[in-house]
């Protein structure tokens, strides 16, 4: 059952449905995202990181056809990492908690 499931993964990937990413909002830890979506075809994945004055670091994964740069929201969250990628699954250590990373569009 695990192979037929490994197959069909690697199917939607070679279809002309777009890439397959991971997709969470405000977690905080990378490794706790499990969910997966298949982007549309004009999309890439992204994955971003907002800091909290606190300390507190939450990381957003998912699709998106272009990234802004990042910028302050509020008085307390900055944006300090948004990176897009562009191969299945990519997006899950585009930016990890401490690493500053610029931006590629």
């Amino acid at each position: 059952m695990g192979w037929i499931l490994c197959c069909m993964v690697i199917l939607l990937a070679k279809g002309n449905n777009g890439l397959l990413c991971y997709s969470c909002k405000d977690v905080s830890k990378n490794e706790t995202c499990l969910n997966v979506t298949q982007c549309p075809t004009a999309e890439v994945c992204y994955g971003r990181a907002d800091g909290f004055h606190t300390g507190e670091v939450k990381h957003t994964f998912g699709c998106t056809r272009g990234l802004a740069v990042p910028m302050p929201v509020g008085n307390t969250t900055l944006s300090f990492c948004s990176s897009l990628c562009h191969e299945n699954f990519c997006n899950l250590n585009e930016c990890r908690s401490g690493t500053y990373k610029t931006i590629n569009i």
